[in-house]
Parts: C-alpha cells; structure tokens; sequence
C-alpha cells in the first residue's frame, strides 16, 4: 500500500514521482503547481484540479515579468515523464509549454486548460441525460 502522505497514487502513475519532476526542472511555485494539478485531475480531483491549473496559469501570464526565469539542466524530460504519467496531448502540451518558461506559450496553454475544463462539461452532460 502506498503512503498517502509522503508518496500518494494520484502523483505516482509511473515511475517518475510528480514532485521529483517538478524539482528536476527547478520550477517556479506557479509552474510547479500547474505542473502538479494537470497531471493528478484525472486521477483525484477533476475538473476542479483543471480550473486550478487555468488559475495558476493566468496568474502566471499577468505576472510574468516579475516571476524569474530559471536556466534549466534537467535530467528528466518532460516527454519522459508525460509519457510515465500517461497524460494525453493536451496535457502533454501544457506541461511542454510550463516547462519551456517561454511567456509566448502560456495563451496557448490557457486554450488547452479550457479545452479539458470543456470535457469534463461535456462528460457530465453526456451522463446527466
């Protein structure tokens, strides 16, 4: 059984640990955070981790110039741990973008968060009927 405080299911879906990513790539609170969420909702808290994961990402669009860049020499890639946590391509892309720290992504990943947020909508209505 695995530890729920130190090592939960939900950030271990393979072998490369959620939080160990996060400090591979020495990412900022933010990132580290949208990171985070996009790769647990599927398996903990849904859309709720989805919208989480928009609000970090706008916080982080606004406030872009004072929020650092930090030079990365990561040894874990993060196609590596996309593919380890079985995230599909819009979540893949949006870990990409985070990742990559570039700002001219983050309009693109805010349209990727909104598209999963625009699943689950649809999921539930497809049971509501």
């Amino acid at each position: 059984m695995a530890d729920k405080v130190k090592h939960p299911d939900h950030y271990n879906k393979g072998k490369i640990e959620v939080i160990d990513f996060i400090l591979d790539q020495t990412l900022d609170f933010y990132r580290g955070n949208i990171v985070k969420y996009i790769s647990r909702h599927r398996w903990k808290n849904g859309k709720e981790d989805v919208e989480k994961a928009l609000f970090y990402t706008e916080y982080l669009l606004e406030n872009i110039n004072d929020i650092p860049r930090i030079t990365l020499n990561p040894e874990i890639y993060s196609e590596d741990f996309c593919v380890d946590q079985q995230l599909g391509f819009e979540e893949s892309e949006i870990i990409d973008n985070v990742v990559e720290q570039s700002p001219e992504h983050l309009p693109d990943t805010i349209i990727l968060i909104h598209k999963l947020i625009k699943e689950y909508d649809k999921n539930r209505t497809s049971s509501d009927d």
